[in-house]
């Protein structure tokens, strides 16, 4: 039995005015007394998220399992797949930026939270984390979190930073599937390929040829999951790949199984997250 259909997710687009800044609104609700586990694997985003009812906690290998602040943020995920767990009766309200839109919202530099939770507290101050926390704590519904995250990023709007050149490498990657080449990315942007891997990492949280891979295999995630008759072969060679193995090997890396195996993954709320775009 799949302990994933328990789970209660839904994902929302926010309003125009967020969305060169947010991805998605995400709400997950675990209703069941079972815990629920998984391996969390690199989207290409940074996520802020508040955790209510019962505590969740995180592993990553170089640490011992710990318990998440209620109100966190999670950066890109560059060098493994941290492990989480999902109390019973316990969820998370969440907000899923876009690339840049983190650091141009919070004026971060993003490479410090890779491959890491920080408590919100940590990057804004305790008094401004703790006043979201409470009147996020006060709402019962997955619509009033929702509110109340949109109306605090939306106060943040005014003072968002500017990053043309990051977004237009960003905007190039993804129309591109993440196939294409760094040294043409820094040419098309009008800058080194030095200047642009520093500049992306500070705005993004990982390098340029990192995040395209990212793009690039949650292409093929999708196509995957909607065409079961394709072959390994076919979706390595779309996905741009002229070394099959090479592609499973980066698939299983991003993933944490083959091709194949995620096809039949009996977690649908993997699926469901990995496969959204």
């Amino acid at each position: 039995m799949d302990p994933a259909k328990h789970l209660q997710h839904d994902i929302t687009v926010p309003r125009s005015e967020l969305q060169p800044y947010v991805r998605h609104f995400l709400h997950t609700y675990n209703p069941s007394p079972a815990p629920y586990s998984l391996y969390v694997p690199p989207t290409g985003a940074i996520y802020l998220s508040y955790n209510f009812g019962a505590p969740q906690y995180m592993r990553f290998s170089d640490q011992v399992l710990y318990r998440l602040a209620p109100l966190f943020v999670g950066g890109q995920l560059q060098r493994e797949m941290p492990w989480t767990r999902i109390q019973g009766h316990s969820g998370l309200a969440g907000v899923e930026f876009t690339a840049t839109g983190f650091h141009r919202l919070f004026h971060v530099d993003c490479r410090a939270l890779s491959d890491r939770t920080i408590a919100f507290g940590d990057l804004v101050g305790a008094r401004e984390a703790n006043e979201l926390a409470a009147v996020l704590g006060k709402e019962t519904t997955a619509d009033g979190r929702h509110h109340w995250l949109e109306h605090y990023l939306m106060g943040k709007v005014p003072h968002a930073a500017e990053t043309d050149r990051v977004d237009r490498a960003v905007q190039l990657i993804e129309q591109a599937s993440g196939r294409i080449a760094i040294d043409e990315l820094a040419e098309r942007c009008a800058v080194s390929h030095r200047q642009l891997n520093r500049t992306f990492s500070v705005v993004v949280g990982v390098g340029p040829k990192h995040y395209a891979k990212v793009v690039q295999i949650r292409q093929v995630l999708t196509a995957l999951d909607t065409d079961d008759q394709a072959t390994l072969q076919e979706l390595a060679a779309w996905a741009g790949y002229y070394d099959q193995a090479h592609f499973i090997k980066d698939f299983q890396r991003l993933v944490g199984t083959n091709p194949l195996g995620f096809l039949n993954h009996p977690d649908s709320f993997l699926k469901s997250f990995l496969t959204r775009l």
